[in-house]
């Protein structure tokens, strides 16, 4: 058996710390000195989608799109992966069609998607990339509440709030941002790296209280548009902040992001009394029955996610067995999430039952193929059973769906090297080495791709 690396029980999605752009770097100096020269003729104004007014920004509208599709897989993998009930996410889906129709961009190719998670979030990344927690949703009474939530994700995506971030942050790293884009925009193999870490750091962007007031009052005005009561976004805000108070823990997610103040609510209230007074008595366009028709499977099975959170929490205590009666409570409830398959799989791994962790990877696999955690199991646990072939494939379409996890491409490199492919080797380990050069992924692939390079 080939132990693992101390720490790194689990590969994240998250990016890799400040070194994001570090793959797109690699090439050489002379990369670097054109981006700065090309950065020099880039920067200017352009005109704001919501306010009409000239804002500081080198990022246009193609660089957001491509910014938020190379991080979309990552961050659906941060968060526990596409919720599997294919007529909750249809359904979800045609409340932000609808909304985003009605937006200042309806031409922007919009996602959303529902993430499995019990923490209370959502999320958009620049391009229309959406994202809501089963969490969230299942705090909700009404669809009027989930068009106020994804109204004002739309919101930040129209009023280009992360586009401004990401222009402000060109101030300082002027090569991370436009050497991404650059390299993007010639079609090199590793403008995934760089332009989904930068997507994913916005996942803990947060947001000024005038671009929440804003973003609420865009997802007021959509949801409006497309039928909805407004009060639905004051009902949102009200629920958001009694989980807070109730469950801080629940909602640290939004708050992170979000702040979410009293004020907020009180500018609701006014906003919703101001802007649309024929609405503040009126007691429909909620669609209550249509939430509870569509959402209902969630509900009851949502006590899966309470054994699934207890069993994720006993792992990084190391109470294996703990955590494998929780894992199996969840899927006794609910089988067809593939993070609880996964879940059960690492634990098997823990307790080296390896071929009956396989069978768990393979399920998680078979419900859902794109989900970056079931083929990167799969993959570790080939690995484990010295089954390199099947390991590298499972590791590279692990890696091709998220490319910004070092653990993947090491794991994939010592695949390769096992399998007798030095250059695919090579190109895996100096992944691992722009990466996380600082970690022990990367120092162990430094020193292999040393020893292969001085070995000729």
């Amino acid at each position: 058996m080939t132990k693992r690396l101390v720490g790194n029980r689990r590969a994240s999605s998250k990016p890799a710390g400040s070194t994001a752009a570090r793959v797109v770097f690699r090439a050489s100096a002379r990369l670097l000195a054109f981006v700065l020269i090309l950065s020099l003729g880039l920067g200017g104004c352009a005109k704001n989608p919501v306010t009409g007014e000239r804002e500081f920004s080198v990022i246009s509208e193609k660089d957001e799109i491509a910014i938020g599709t190379a991080a979309y897989p990552g961050a659906i993998a941060h968060f526990g992966g596409e919720y599997n009930d294919p007529v909750l996410n249809e359904y979800v889906s045609g409340i932000g069609t609808g909304l985003a129709a009605v937006s200042h961009r309806p031409e922007l190719p919009y996602e959303f998607t529902v993430v499995s998670s019990s923490m209370i979030n959502a999320f958009a990344l620049p391009g229309g990339k959406i994202c809501i927690t089963t969490g969230l949703l299942s705090r909700c009474d009404n669809e009027a509440q989930i068009a106020g939530v994804l109204g004002h994700e739309i919101g930040h995506v129209t009023a280009r709030h992360s586009a401004n971030a990401i222009s402000r942050q060109y101030l300082y790293q002027i090569p991370l941002v436009l050497g991404a884009i650059y390299a993007q925009h010639k079609g090199k193999g590793e403008e995934l790296v760089a332009l989904g870490a930068i997507g994913l750091g916005l996942l803990e962007l947060k947001y000024s209280r005038d671009q929440e007031s804003q973003a609420d009052e865009l997802g007021m005005d959509y949801s409006v548009e497309a039928g909805y009561n407004p009060r639905g976004v004051v009902q949102l805000l009200e629920v958001l902040q009694s989980a807070h108070e109730s469950e801080p823990s629940s909602v640290e997610g939004w708050f992170m992001t979000h702040p979410l103040t009293s004020s907020r609510i009180r500018e609701a209230e006014k906003m919703l009394a101001e802007d649309y007074p024929n609405w503040t008595t009126r007691n429909n366009a909620f669609f209550a029955d249509r939430f509870a028709e569509n959402t209902g499977r969630l509900m009851a099975k949502a006590d899966a996610f309470d054994h699934y959170d207890k069993a994720e929490k006993h792992m990084n205590e190391g109470a294996v067995d703990r955590a494998l009666a929780e894992y199996r409570a969840a899927l006794d409830i609910d089988d067809a999430q593939p993070q609880f398959h996964c879940g059960l799989g690492e634990a098997l791994l823990e307790k080296d039952d390896v071929p009956a962790a396989v069978q768990s990877f393979k399920r998680a696999k078979e419900l859902q193929p794109e989900l970056f955690r079931g083929r990167y199991d799969l993959g570790y646990a080939h690995f484990r059973s010295n089954r390199y072939q099947p390991a590298a494939g499972e590791l590279d379409a692990a890696v091709g769906i998220v490319p910004t996890v070092p653990q993947a491409h090491y794991y994939l490199g010592r695949s390769y090297e096992e399998l007798g492919e030095r250059a695919e080797a090579m190109e895996s380990y100096e992944n691992v080495v722009a990466l996380a050069p600082d970690t022990d992924f990367g120092k162990d692939a430094q020193s292999r791709l040393s020893a292969m390079k001085a070995g000729g």
